[in-house]
């Protein structure tokens, strides 16, 4: 009888057959991704994988978001899944009732065959997403606009979740052997989840507003440390010339988008006081990191780097999906205060009844106010998005030598593992 690990690599060969199989539909391939992503989730809890960064889990939440947003959108729609990508799940699936792994090293194993069929799959769905906006555009089919947005929303989220997969692939040892990165992880993997959890639960504005204060703050000691990484020699001056202005630009777009939910902060009940916990953790763990020099404890920290820009990315596009929800409601006052800043730009009459204002009512939010709130939220998304494709630059520097435990199976079948379109290192 196959053992777990032996059903793992099996979707793994099935994952790298799909990536070369000619004419996928790419809405199938999205569809396909989900089942995927959840059958991981369910496989890796009942082998208990180890998994010091919770990569399966912030894949899974981060999917979670990209499929709710999908079903309010035209595209991919509902609909049948990849019948490779069907088949990848279903040995993932069967791997969770099969004989375990038996002791450290077959658990390394098998934990690598999983990340290494979500790093395959991540990388085929995001640039067939990429590759059906481009065919949209360049064909110039009529009425397709919204389509288009739709796939690059799917590229760009994809290629976060990519990262994340492709890290814990290619991890030589757990990030244990570094305590100070270790809880770095693990305050990282907290603050992903947590924020995730609250934007697609919780669904209100005061959500939003503590998510986005909550990010500035992070946003700022993630600069400082970069910048210390830069005098510790951990990151060259280049680099850090090329990311800090999108790290900027993101987090000034999350300092206006606090600014303007400010006063439109409205719920049924408070945030969760885990939102600011785990966030007030991550912002100590960051401000810890201005010491590291040692060259191993470096790399895991470039890891980790990495890890947080991808969570950055996940979660302002969540935020964004947040805005599309038909209740979200608001401070009738706020909301014409806004508008009222707003009428002497575009002579707009505000919306707001005044006896919605004397009464201190909640409204919907209009249209209009979440337009505002988007642009923000947008240009947070872009900035995060050119900041993970800026830190390509890491990857040399997590060069090491190649583990012992890479799927033979991959090198078997003679396909190559994917290469990243942000410039991912693949062993040689």
């Amino acid at each position: 009888m196959a053992t777990s690990t032996e059903h793992l690599r099996t979707a793994e060969r099935i994952s790298l057959r799909a990536r070369h199989a000619p004419g996928a539909d790419p809405g199938e391939l999205v569809r396909g991704w989900s089942r995927l992503t959840q059958a991981a989730l369910t496989t890796h809890d009942a082998l208990q994988l180890e998994d010091p960064s919770r990569i399966v889990e912030r894949i899974a939440a981060a999917t979670s978001a990209l499929e709710s947003a999908g079903r309010k959108r035209e595209w991919p729609g509902p609909g049948s899944a990849d019948p490779l990508l069907a088949q990848a799940a279903a040995a993932i699936r069967t791997a969770g009732s099969a004989s375990g792994p038996a002791n450290l090293e077959q658990r390394a194993d098998a934990a690598q065959a999983l990340h290494s069929t979500l790093w395959v799959v991540a990388n085929l769905v995001g640039d067939r997403a990429d590759e059906h906006r481009i065919d949209l555009r360049i064909d110039r089919v009529p009425d397709t606009e919204e389509i288009q947005a739709a796939a690059s929303d799917v590229h760009r989220r994809m290629k976060a979740m990519e990262q994340l997969a492709m890290e814990a692939a290619l991890r030589i040892m757990p990030s244990s052997s570094y305590p100070m990165t270790a809880s770095l992880a693990t305050a990282l993997a907290n603050w992903d989840l947590t924020a995730h959890r609250a934007l697609l639960t919780e669904r209100s504005t005061a959500v939003l507003h503590t998510v986005a204060h909550q990010e500035v703050t992070i946003a700022e000691t993630f600069r400082g440390a970069i910048e210390r990484a830069v005098t510790t020699g951990v990151i060259d001056e280049v680099t850090a010339d090329r990311l800090m202005p999108t790290l900027t630009s993101a987090s000034r777009a999350w300092a206006e988008v606090n600014e303007i939910v400010a006063d439109l902060s409205f719920g049924s009940s408070a945030p969760a006081d885990t939102i600011i916990s785990t966030s007030e953790t991550l912002r100590g763990e960051l401000a810890k990191t201005w010491d590291i020099s040692d060259p191993e404890t470096s790399r895991e920290l470039l890891t980790q780097f990495n890890g947080h820009l991808s969570t950055s990315l996940s979660i302002s596009a969540a935020a964004r999906d947040l805005l599309e929800e038909q209740d979200l409601r608001a401070p009738a006052r706020g909301v014409n205060n806004l508008l009222r800043a707003e009428e002497s730009k575009t002579r707009v009459k505000p919306l707001v009844e005044p006896m919605d204002v004397y009464l201190g009512r909640s409204i919907e939010l209009p249209p209009k106010v979440r337009l505002v709130l988007r642009d923000s939220i947008d240009q947070a998304c872009e900035a995060n998005s050119e900041s993970l494709k800026r830190a390509a630059a890491f990857d040399p520097l997590l060069s090491r030598p190649e583990p012992t435990s890479m799927s033979s199976s991959s090198l078997a079948v003679g396909i190559e593992l994917p290469r990243s379109s942000r410039g991912a290192f693949v062993p040689r």
